[in-house]
C-alpha cells in the first residue's frame, strides 16, 4: 500500500494555487499594460482608472477584456467616460454570459415540447389507421399501412418543424426590412441603409432585441454617422464576436 505524504500535497495544492494567481497576474499586467497605452496614446476624453476597473475585467476573461478596450480605443472620441464605460460593458457581458445558457436552455426545451407535441399527434393519427384496419378483420395489411403511415407522419414531422423555423426567420426578417425603410424615411440618415448588404447580416449577428438595438443606435446618432451602412456592418461583428 502507498501513502501520500501531507507535505507533498501541501506543495501540490500550492502549485495549483500558484498556478491560478500567476495566470490572473500576467492577465492583469496585460490589461495594465494595454490601459496605459490607451491613456497616453488613444487621445482619450477621461483617463481609465485601472484600480476600479481591474477586478471586472479580469473576471470577464483576457480575450473578452482586450476586445472591450479595442472597441473603446475606437470610439475614443465619443466615450466621456472611459472608466464607467468599461465597467459597465464589462458587467452587461458577465451578465449576458449567465443568462445565455439559461434562455438557450429554456428555448431548447421549449422547442422540444413544441416537437413532442406535434409527432405525438401524428403518430396518434397513424396508430388509429392501424387499430381501424385491425377491426376491419385485415391487421397485417393494417400493419403494413400503420408502419408506412408512422415513417410518412415523421417526415411530414421534419418538414413541418423546417417550415416552422423558416417561418419565424422570414418574419423577423420582414421586422428588420420595415425598421431600415423607416429609419431611411424618417432618420435622417446622411446616407441610405441597403437592406440587402445589412439586412441578413443583422438577423445572422445575434438575438433579434440586439439587432434592433443596433437600428435604435444608429437613429440616435443619426447626425454623426456618416457611413450608416459601415455603423451597422461594425455592429453587427462586434454583436456576433464579442457579443455587445
Amino acid at each position: 500500500l502507498t501513502t501520500s505524504c501531507p507535505s507533498m500535497e501541501k506543495r501540490q495544492r500550492g502549485v495549483r494555487r500558484n498556478g491560478t494567481f500567476a495566470k490572473r497576474a500576467a492577465s492583469s499586467s496585460k490589461l495594465s499594460k494595454q490601459i496605459g497605452w490607451l491613456n497616453n496614446n488613444a487621445d482619450l476624453l477621461a483617463p481609465i482608472t485601472f484600480t476600479e476597473v481591474k477586478d471586472v475585467l479580469t473576471e470577464l476573461g483576457e480575450n473578452q477584456a482586450m476586445k472591450l478596450l479595442k472597441h473603446l480605443e475606437e470610439k475614443a472620441s465619443e466615450v466621456r467616460d472611459p472608466t464607467a464605460y468599461l465597467v459597465t460593458a464589462a458587467r452587461r457581458g458577465l451578465e449576458r454570459s449567465k443568462q445565455e445558457p439559461r434562455q438557450r436552455t429554456r428555448r431548447q426545451q421549449q422547442d422540444a415540447g413544441d416537437e413532442i407535441q406535434e409527432g405525438e399527434a401524428i403518430e396518434v393519427d397513424a396508430e388509429e389507421n392501424v387499430e381501424s384496419s385491425d377491426k376491419t378483420g385485415t391487421s397485417k395489411a393494417g400493419r403494413r399501412s400503420g408502419n408506412r403511415a408512422t415513417g410518412q407522419a415523421k417526415r411530414v414531422l421534419k418538414t413541418k418543424l423546417k417550415e416552422k423555423h423558416s417561418k419565424v426567420e422570414d418574419e423577423s426578417l420582414e421586422k428588420v426590412r420595415k425598421r431600415i425603410s423607416w429609419l431611411n424615411d424618417k432618420a435622417g440618415l446622411q446616407k441610405q441603409l441597403d437592406f440587402e448588404q445589412v439586412g441578413q447580416l443583422l438577423l445572422d449577428s445575434g438575438p433579434y432585441g440586439e439587432v434592433m438595438k443596433i437600428l435604435k443606435n444608429l437613429e440616435e446618432q443619426a447626425a454623426k454617422v456618416r457611413n450608416p451602412n459601415g455603423f451597422i456592418i461594425n455592429a453587427a461583428k462586434r454583436l456576433a464576436t464579442e457579443g455587445i
